[in-house]
C-alpha cells in the first residue's frame, strides 16, 4: 500500500535542507511511501557564498522580505470580517478590495476593475475561506523568539 506523506522545509541558504531530504528520501521510501520534491529555492553559487561571507545580511534580507508582508496579511482579514459582518455589499466586494489596498499598501489596480471583477478570488485563501491572521502573526512572532 502507497501512503502519502507532505513535509515542508524551509530555512535559509545553508541551514541544511537539502541535507535533511538526502537523508529523509531514502528513510521514507523504504517505509513505502512514494516522494516528490518540490523547490523554490532557486539561489545561484554567488547568492550562496555571498549569504555565507555576510550572514547579517542576508537575515536583514530576509527580515524586510517579510516586513512587506505584514499589511497584506492584515488587509485581506479586515476584508473578510467586512465581508462576514456584512459592512462589505456583494457589488462592493472588488472595490473595497482596492479601497483597503490603498489603505494599507499605498497600491492601486494597474487598470480600471469592471463591477463583475472579482480579484479577491485570485489568492486560495478567499475562496477556500482560510484566514490570513496566522501569516500576519507568524510575520510578527519570527522575529521575536531567539
Amino acid at each position: 500500500m502507497t501512503r502519502i506523506l507532505r513535509v515542508g522545509i524551509g530555512g535559509p541558504v545553508g541551514a541544511g535542507k537539502s541535507m535533511l531530504i538526502e537523508r529523509v528520501v531514502p528513510f521514507l521510501a523504504k517505509k513505502n511511501y512514494r516522494v516528490c520534491i518540490i523547490s523554490n529555492d532557486v539561489i545561484s553559487k554567488e547568492d550562496a557564498d555571498a549569504a555565507n561571507s555576510d550572514p547579517i545580511a542576508l537575515l536583514m534580507q530576509q527580515a524586510l522580505d517579510g516586513v512587506v508582508g505584514v499589511p497584506w496579511t492584515l488587509m485581506l482579514d479586515r476584508w473578510r470580517g467586512g465581508v462576514f459582518e456584512g459592512t462589505i455589499s456583494n457589488q462592493e466586494l472588488n472595490s473595497s478590495l482596492w479601497v483597503l489596498r490603498r489603505e494599507y499598501q499605498g497600491i492601486t489596480s494597474p487598470a480600471e476593475r469592471s463591477i463583475d471583477a472579482f480579484d479577491p478570488g485570485a489568492k486560495y485563501h478567499i475562496p477556500g475561506n482560510t484566514p490570513y491572521t496566522r501569516y500576519y502573526l507568524a510575520r510578527i512572532m519570527q522575529y521575536q523568539f531567539h
